[in-house]
Order: C-alpha cells, then sequence, then structure tokens
C-alpha cells in the first residue's frame, strides 16, 4: 500500500505542487484585494464611477485615496467629497460646502483635520475631479 503511494505522489508531484502554489496566490490576493471597494458615487449631476484603492495592501482604510474623477467641462481640479454619515457626495470642496451651509473654509479646515466635525457629519476627499 505504501509503495502505491508513494508511486502515486512522485507521478503526480508536479499537480499538487501546482495546486499549493495557485492556493497560495489565491491566499495573497485575497489579502491585497481586501478593503477595495469600487462603486458608484451619487453626485448632483449624476453617477460618477469611482475606483477605491487604499495605498496599503494590509490597510482597510480608506482615508488616503487619489481617484482621479474626468468630470466634463472647464476649470482647475478639484477634490471628490463625500458624507461619510449619508453617503452624499459632491465634486468638489465648494459644492459640498454649499449644499450643507458652510463657507470653504469650514469644510478644507475638516477634510484637512483641524476640525472635528462640520455641523455633526463627518466628510473625506475620495479622490479628484479634473476637467
Amino acid at each position: 500500500m505504501k509503495d502505491k503511494i508513494k508511486t502515486h505522489v512522485k507521478k503526480y508531484k508536479t499537480v499538487y505542487c501546482c495546486a499549493a502554489t495557485g492556493i497560495v496566490v489565491a491566499g495573497i490576493t485575497g489579502v491585497i484585494m481586501r478593503g477595495r471597494y469600487a462603486g458608484v458615487l451619487r453626485v448632483p449631476d449624476g453617477p460618477v464611477r469611482v475606483t477605491v484603492r487604499p495605498f496599503s495592501f494590509f490597510s482597510k482604510q480608506m482615508n488616503d485615496v487619489t481617484t482621479v474623477i474626468h468630470r466634463g467641462g472647464t476649470g482647475s481640479p478639484s477634490f471628490v467629497v463625500e458624507c461619510i454619515e449619508t453617503g452624499e457626495g459632491w465634486l468638489s470642496q465648494h459644492g459640498a460646502a454649499l449644499a450643507k451651509g458652510v463657507s470653504d473654509a469650514v469644510m478644507s479646515g475638516h477634510l484637512t483635520g483641524k476640525l472635528p466635525d462640520v455641523n455633526g457629519l463627518h466628510y473625506r476627499r475620495i479622490g479628484i475631479a479634473t476637467a
């Protein structure tokens, strides 16, 4: 019986090695892809497709993301802003500030970490919208 097992393992050694390698690669891929999100950001002008990827493979934090969105039109680039609590999104900090009735300085101060919240809500930059 032992000889049959040894012969089988020698005969199919390559298959077992390939299967083990595949399992290891799948596991590493799972760790790298963990915490990544692709979705649709709801903005006043309609949905804009957004892909969010953390810079660190081993982090679930989404606050260090730079996603570039082509918004069409003219003008300088702007930060895409999302409300963490409501999921509402704007193509610019200025648009978010206007919608929430605060000054651009207050919204910018919150997004740069100088203010803890804006009227009890929290916002984050999730990308850059280019013209």
